[in-house]
């Protein structure tokens, strides 16, 4: 059943569509429902959560889904709203075998019963500077102040440091050497810059997220109104 939902012409289309296709995850032994949905051609998890569900839903197993996913070349999305409306969605490219990204992966998909979902942009750094770059992801206390790490042993070290472009996802370096669930995207390029603990690329949408930061003086207004992953990127 998992692997007939990349046949995107297959017999689950139409249900797709319909929004009566969820993938089912147990999170603490209790069942949370991701939909799938297709968007650009883009076959999409919604994060894990609870929900009703429609009474002629068609079921797929999270983790047999899952392993549809490339791990050498992982997408997920971040959608953003403002004032109860759609900005639209940044699609991020995750780097492959390491624990930032695969704790990006696991909080955009809620397979630990935490989400980015409703959680605001808290800060803009260093406005209109070359090295300007965006915070978001205090699943915890949604002010910049939480967002305790789900993954242990999150890298700090020189070897996860990238060049500092637009639209590069990266960690947060807290108090002495901890890292959290948090994360930083870069909005313009910085020749001389360094990014790290890097773990993404924004491929699609970053001129959501700047112009958003042009057209706000609160960047508090934006939030993720969605988040998940993508199973054919």
């Amino acid at each position: 059943m998992a692997r007939d939902l990349l046949e995107i012409g297959g017999p689950l289309k139409q249900q797709i569509e319909r929004g009566s296709v969820y993938c089912v995850h147990q999170v603490a032994s209790e069942p949370k429902y991701g939909r799938v949905s297709l968007s650009n051609g883009k076959l999409c998890i919604h994060r894990m959560e609870d929900c009703q569900i429609p009474d002629d839903a068609c079921i797929v197993n999270y983790e047999e889904a899952r392993t549809l996913v490339d791990p050498s070349s992982r997408q997920t999305f971040l959608e953003l709203g403002t004032n109860g409306a759609t900005l639209g969605r940044l699609i991020i490219r995750l780097s492959p075998d390491t624990k930032g990204a695969e704790q990006f992966a696991l909080i955009c998909a809620g397979e630990k019963g935490v989400s980015y979902a409703n959680t605001k942009l808290f800060q803009v750094h260093h406005r209109g500077k070359i090295y300007e770059y965006v915070g978001g992801g205090d699943y915890e206390y949604n002010n910049g102040d939480g967002g305790k790490a789900l993954v242990a042993g999150l890298e700090l070290g020189p070897e996860y440091e990238r060049p500092w472009v637009a639209g590069t996802v990266r960690g947060f370096w807290g108090l002495g050497s901890s890292v959290s669930a948090q994360f930083f995207i870069s909005t313009h390029d910085h020749p001389a810059g360094v990014c790290s603990p890097a773990f993404g690329i924004v491929e699609e949408g970053l001129e959501i997220l700047t112009n958003a930061v042009q057209c706000s003086t609160d960047i508090t207004e934006v939030y993720v109104q969605d988040c998940g992953i993508i199973l054919n990127s």
